[in-house]
């Protein structure tokens, strides 16, 4: 939704792995020595690799150019330069909660990014017929949407575009973007020749949509005989360079509200802070926000059950 990544990166780089030239040749050997040519001279920036570091006021804007990207937001809190999303959940009065309790716990957890492992690497083949038809044959959950997002960037008909049927290889949420696609839809209409485009695993694991890496704190007020009074949970997601492979507002990633977990909590908080980082740009994963949340709030029910003398399950 958030159309933030340039088909090559042309003005900076915003993670190790950003796509800075393309080069179409008869054979891979010829495309590898193409390559070997090819000299960037870089001047470096300051990074950051964590969405608390991003966060900070004083960080430097990642995506200066934002307010001008189509689909985005406004920015929730200005004064947060790599903010581009905050999602909130609450009920009750969370104060009054922790007021209430007899012992508070707080802890603070950490997921890193898991990539989705589907078996086949992004791929796709692009011909144009001498009518000017696109044929498109490419792994993705998401072929429609391919040819939508092909047709707006071409500005070509979507008749004029034919997605022929294709095994996708798996993809858990991973691939349902145009990767590659367009890139090979203007060298072909460059050479008058197909162009197919595959990544290889190295690639995959530096440059596509894995799972969001998070930081959660969480402070949790208890009785001593377990009953939960209050829940407090703040969240750092690392959306990596560009979100344009990750659910943004409207959408959010609103499986984090899982954090609080199915128990009865009279009064509680989410707030889950998405933000850009120098680092890989994440995306879909099967639930996006549910595997982290879960695994921090049923961790912090054990630290709960440890401070209280309880078994876990009791």
């Amino acid at each position: 939704m958030f159309k933030d990544e340039p088909l090559i990166a042309w003005d900076r780089v915003r993670f190790v792995g950003d796509k800075v030239a393309a080069v179409v040749a008869d054979d891979e050997e010829m495309a590898e020595r193409a390559l070997d040519l090819i000299e960037v001279e870089y001047e470096e920036l300051p990074a950051y690799v964590s969405a608390v570091a991003a966060a900070d006021p004083k960080a430097v804007t990642i995506h200066p150019d934002y307010d001008s990207y189509m689909g985005v937001t406004a920015r929730p809190d200005a004064t947060r330069n790599n903010l581009y999303a905050t999602f909130l959940q609450a009920k009750g009065d969370v104060a009054q909660g922790l007021a209430e309790a007899d012992v508070i716990v707080e802890r603070t957890y950490q997921t890193q990014w898991s990539h989705q492992a589907y078996l086949e690497p992004h791929a796709s083949l692009v011909s144009i017929d001498a009518d000017g038809t696109v044929q498109v044959w490419v792994a993705s959950q998401s072929p429609l949407g391919n040819r939508s997002e092909l047709a707006r960037l071409t500005g070509l008909e979507a008749e004029k575009i034919i997605i022929n049927p294709s095994f996708v290889g798996g993809s858990f949420g991973g691939k349902g973007g145009t990767t590659g696609m367009i890139l090979s839809y203007l060298l072909a209409k460059t050479t008058g020749r197909p162009v197919k485009f595959v990544m290889d695993y190295t690639e995959e694991l530096m440059a596509m949509d894995p799972r969001h890496p998070a930081t959660m704190r969480i402070k949790a007020g208890v009785k001593r005989d377990g009953t939960i009074t209050a829940w407090e949970s703040e969240v750092y997601f690392a959306t990596g360079g560009y979100a344009a492979y990750a659910p943004t507002p409207p959408l959010y990633i609103i499986g984090i509200e899982e954090i609080v977990g199915p128990y009865l909590v009279p009064n509680f908080s989410t707030t889950a802070y998405q933000l850009y980082t120098n680092t890989v740009p994440c995306g879909f994963s099967r639930a996006p926000g549910e595997f982290q949340g879960i695994f921090a709030g049923e961790s912090h029910m054990d630290e709960i059950a440890k401070e209280l003398g309880m078994n876990p399950f009791d």
